[in-house]
């Protein structure tokens, strides 16, 4: 009896040592109510029919045939929920595309802000990302805004600076601002949105650094409440490849949302001077054949006025810089009308009465000729000559084109 003892003993050392390892035979992923992914392993293990045995039943039991055991197991793969936006800020889930646990992400600012806290964040147990940093406005930039950032200006005279208000960081002062180099990308233009708010009486003026002709003036006054403006800034050089807008205020203004947009935001706006909230544009002809009905024709019966020394300026500019080639001068009928019978009093183009200093006369006018009627503005190339300026001729007079003046 107890050789036999021995014998079993000896029998199952043999299975013990000869057993066969299970095997993976499929495994299942599902999520829990929790949210973490659950992989279900089935594993088998095979016994042969033969000897040695494997157990003690199989050595009780000599006759059984063949089996298979099937086991169960779980493992719980940990997830994070997707991470929280980030707010002035880019979250970057290229390095986390399972969000599963020990995954990384990574955390930046837009332009105009700078990053408080770790750029990375990392799926932990606990399934979080860890603590989310923030973006704070770069007070090393040179201006930016609350919503669109515009870092890249620079002060050119003044006293602009940035600063907080209820809407958040604007730009505020007066002087020059101008911008770094703006691509033109193959176009000769661009379509400019600046957000306007005055806190005192003054005026903003819009043009390209290294222009000669201001694109856009626009007066304001101290007011509470926001203004949206847009123009179109050219290049001042025909083989320019970039541009760098200069803003210039004479009174204490507030500016935000200084925005390049697209061309097509700016359809209907080929104004060469904004003045007041009104776009004026000319079209000058090589030839002398534009009377008051031609004009009247050309601006659709919007043939524009001038309101002031300042206007008049700003006109003179943009006109002189469409002369043509080897011209010296030209002439351009405005919407304005004269009437010596009524101690020579100017009409605005709605037929009320306004008044222009001399300075805006040629020298020897106006006429007093009675069928001088409608008004005309010389401009010669050479800005100096003092022999240039508005002056009365008949309806039927021809000249080389029309300015036209719109609502913006």
């Amino acid at each position: 009896m107890k050789s036999e003892l021995n014998q079993l003993e000896k029998v199952l050392e043999e299975a013990e040592t000869n057993s066969v390892q299970p095997s993976v035979v499929g495994v299942k992923e599902t999520t829990n109510p929790q949210g973490n992914k659950v992989k279900n392993t089935t594993r088998s293990s095979t016994v042969p029919a033969t000897s040695p045995w494997s157990t003690k039943e199989a050595f009780l039991s000599t006759v059984l045939p063949q089996t298979t055991k099937v086991e169960q197991s779980t493992v719980t793969v940990r997830t994070c929920p997707a991470p929280e936006a980030l707010e002035n800020g880019i979250v970057d889930l290229a390095t986390a595309p399972d969000l599963e646990f020990g995954q990384t992400i990574e955390y930046s600012c837009n332009a105009g802000y700078v990053l408080q806290g770790s750029n990375m964040g990392k799926c932990g147990e606990n399934g979080t990302w860890g603590e989310v940093p923030t973006c704070v406005v770069d007070l090393t930039c040179d201006f930016e805004s609350s919503t669109n950032p515009t870092c890249g200006y620079m002060r050119v005279n003044g006293t602009f600076e940035r600063t907080k208000d209820i809407t958040g960081y604007v730009l505020a002062g007066n002087g020059t601002i101008r911008s770094l180099p703006k691509a033109l990308a193959g176009n000769e233009e661009l379509c400019i949105s600046v957000d306007i708010k005055g806190t005192s009486d003054g005026e903003l003026v819009a043009k390209v650094h290294n222009g000669t002709v201001t694109k856009a003036i626009w007066p304001f006054s101290a007011s509470t409440t926001w203004k949206t403006e847009k123009f179109i800034l050219k290049k001042a050089n025909f083989t320019d490849t970039e541009v760098q807008l200069e803003l210039e205020a004479s009174g204490n203004v507030e500016l935000d949302n200084i925005t390049t947009l697209n061309s097509s935001e700016c359809y209907g706006l080929e104004c060469g001077v904004v003045y007041d909230s009104k776009c004026f544009r000319a079209i000058v002809y090589r030839g002398d054949n534009v009377t008051l009905s031609v004009a009247e024709s050309i601006c659709e019966n919007k043939l524009a006025n001038i309101y002031d020394v300042t206007h008049y300026n700003l006109l003179q500019d943009y006109l002189r810089s469409m002369i043509p080639d080897s011209w010296s001068w030209i002439q351009i009928r405005t919407g304005m009308t004269y009437n010596i019978h009524k101690n020579g009093q100017l009409y605005s183009k709605t037929g009320q009465a306004m008044s222009l200093p001399t300075a805006v006369w040629y020298p020897i006018d106006p006429h007093s000729d009675a069928s001088s009627t409608t008004v005309v503005v010389l401009v010669l190339r050479n800005q100096t000559d003092k022999y240039q300026g508005i002056y009365n001729m008949p309806p039927s007079a021809e000249y080389n084109g029309a300015i036209c003046e719109n609502e913006l």
